[in-house]
Parts: structure tokens; C-alpha cells; sequence
């Protein structure tokens, strides 16, 4: 009986940042470029500092920029990225 199955497998992509030294000022563009599959059918979440940005994220958003300032957190900004990879 001939049949088909899905295989899961590591989503792989590339990030590129730009500038690569920041200071407070600046733009920031950062990219998630993917390697194994496809970023039309993915899901992109961009979180910064903890917090979803709904703005930014969506179906096929692998780019993302923002405006460096230096609040209470010392100039440290984290960002995190959570794919969500279609099929799969």
C-alpha cells in the first residue's frame, strides 16, 4: 500500500543584523533568512524586550527593524524570534 508521511525537520535560517555595532540612534535591520524552508508560509513572532510586537510579526515577516535608544535597560535591547513553520 503506496502511501505518503510528513518528515519534521530543524527549521535552519541565517539572521543578518545591520549595523553591526549599534549605537543609540541608530535603525536596526535585522533579517531571517531561511534555508530549508519557506518564508511565505511561515509564521514570523518578533518579541522585544519580552513583549510580542503584533506590528512587526505575521505570515512571511522575516524582516524587522527598530530605533536603538538607551532607556532604564542600559541601552540593551533582546529580541527573539519564534517561527512557526508551515506545513510542519
Amino acid at each position: 500500500m503506496a502511501g505518503s508521511a510528513l518528515a519534521l525537520t530543524q527549521p535552519v535560517f541565517s539572521i543578518g543584523v545591520n549595523p553591526p555595532v549599534i549605537y543609540r540612534g541608530d535603525t536596526v535591520f535585522i533579517n531571517a533568512t531561511p534555508t530549508n524552508f519557506s518564508a511565505s508560509s511561515t509564521v514570523f513572532e518578533w518579541y522585544k524586550n519580552s513583549v510580542l510586537d503584533t506590528a512587526n510579526s505575521g505570515t512571511g515577516k522575516g524582516d524587522y527593524s527598530f530605533t536603538a535608544s538607551a532607556p532604564q535597560t542600559f541601552g540593551i535591547t533582546t529580541l527573539t524570534l519564534k517561527l512557526i513553520v508551515k506545513p510542519g
